[in-house]
């Protein structure tokens, strides 16, 4: 479906090259710089990448990454097509380096700032990048809430850690789940897994009773 393919590009990409377009252009950038990514527009072609069909006026305005003369070079006629396209392909390389440096050192930070919460009795670090490693505990859920070791499966690192059955869940990435619902805990679980280079679980002083 052609309307559907066009939706689902416009939520894909971190920056966007239009030139010249219609109203289909001109959606696609609504769509794509309402969620955050980057638009460069060669407004020198015309049309949607000029601001019209309702392209968004903010997606025609210098990004944060490159100078008012580069940005320039994507507006001007006074220049050859050549330099505006190689001002383009300067800034989206512009933008990238930016986005993956601003992103790796949110990680970092991220990463150093979840210290180990107060009555912690264990500390178990996994890969989030390994489906192995986060299937690696069974989890039993309360009735009434919490979660705690049910078995450990063969790849957890048990090398590196005494985590036991019965070991009470208190901790996903800073994030308190003690006596959270299932629902809850499965949703932490997965808004967490990807955020940060490793994955943080801790479990409280106390051993859970048996469900």
């Amino acid at each position: 479906d052609l309307e559907e393919r066009k939706a689902i590009f416009g939520l894909l990409g971190d920056v966007y090259v239009t030139a010249e377009g219609g109203p289909d252009v001109a959606e696609q950038a609504i769509a794509a710089h309402a969620r955050g990514a980057a638009v460069v527009p060669l407004m020198r072609t015309g049309g949607a990448s000029s601001g019209m069909f309702g392209f968004p006026d903010a997606a025609l305005q210098k990004l944060d990454c490159c100078t008012e003369e580069l940005w320039s070079l994507l507006k001007s006629t006074d220049v050859s097509l050549d330099e505006s396209a190689a001002a383009a392909a300067a800034i989206v390389a512009l933008h990238i380096g930016a986005f993956s440096s601003k992103k790796k050192k949110s990680s970092q930070a991220a990463s150093e700032d979840v210290p180990v919460p107060p009555d912690t009795a264990k500390r178990v670090i996994l890969d989030p990048k390994s489906a192995e490693s986060l299937r690696s505990i069974k989890w039993r859920f309360g009735e009434t809430g919490g979660a705690s070791v049910l078995r450990l499966g063969s790849h957890f690192p048990r090398d590196s850690s005494d985590l036991a059955v019965g070991d009470l869940l208190s901790h996903i990435n800073g994030v308190c789940v003690l006596d959270m619902p299932r629902a809850e805990i499965q949703a932490a679980w997965r808004k967490e897994q990807h955020r940060l280079p490793r994955f943080y679980l801790d479990f409280a002083a106390e051993v859970a009773a048996a469900h």
